[in-house]
């Protein structure tokens, strides 16, 4: 196992949280908080890998991204916000303080740029060295954030029962969520060929609308045939 600049900023980003429990007395809340804020940026990057997909491809694929963009942030920002409400409700529910000194206030903003910082790394490193932007169609990249996003806080909400109801210490949730953050980002920057040849198809259809072209399928004899929409309306 090879542990690449992507990994070992994930590694140190995640366990420089237990120092919020060592030094700054966190709460169950702040480690909550500091993961809401960590969707935020993920977020933001699948921005940064949207804009950058449509200006390499433009056309069809571009305009179907421009609108994506639009959707995504209302629609992650619904999420949010009902994650948000979600953690306040635990954090009252168990009486867990929902507040920070100061010093603990600056170590989340710290904290919180080493998370910024650590998917910046995976960002540069993956999806523009590596040319993942290549490999991607809107419908999948869509997704990518709430397949993270769900299953890294899933694994939050298990260590939080483990943490209000075991009494297991507060940097549990740490380890956990660094154990499940690694393989999901190792899985996730693995090339999936069958994935891939699924996008490709998606691609061939979005060029040929940007051409005029159309492909369709005749079900009388299962031919393909490629032309413009004046040209099928004919072999109609």
């Amino acid at each position: 196992m090879k542990l690449t600049k992507d990994k070992i900023s994930l590694i140190i980003a995640n366990l420089l949280s237990i120092v919020g429990v060592a030094f700054f007395d966190w709460s169950l809340f702040n480690f909550l908080f500091l993961y809401w804020l960590e969707s935020a940026v993920i977020g933001f990057y699948f921005i940064l890998k949207t804009i950058k997909i449509a200006r390499v491809r433009r056309g069809t694929v571009g305009a179907m991204l421009a609108g994506q963009c639009i959707f995504f942030f209302f629609h992650y920002g619904g999420f949010m916000l009902g994650h948000l409400m979600f953690i306040f409700f635990i954090s009252q529910r168990y009486q867990s303080v929902m507040s920070f000194s100061w010093s603990g206030l600056f170590f989340l903003f710290l904290n919180l740029a080493t998370l910024f910082i650590s998917h910046g790394i995976s960002y540069k490193q993956n999806f523009i060295d590596k040319r993942e932007y290549e490999k991607f169609f809107s419908v999948f990249l869509f997704w990518g954030p709430y397949d993270r996003i769900v299953v890294m806080h899933i694994v939050v909400l298990l260590g939080s029962i483990l943490v209000l109801g075991k009494g297991w210490p507060l940097y549990t949730i740490v380890i956990i969520k660094l154990i499940v953050d690694y393989w999901v980002h190792t899985k996730h920057h693995k090339t999936n060929t069958k994935l891939n040849q699924v996008e490709k198809a998606f691609e061939q259809i979005a060029n040929n609308l940007d051409s005029g072209n159309i492909i369709a399928v005749n079900p009388n004899d299962n031919k393909k045939y490629t032309g413009t929409l004046n040209d099928w309306t004919k072999k109609q």
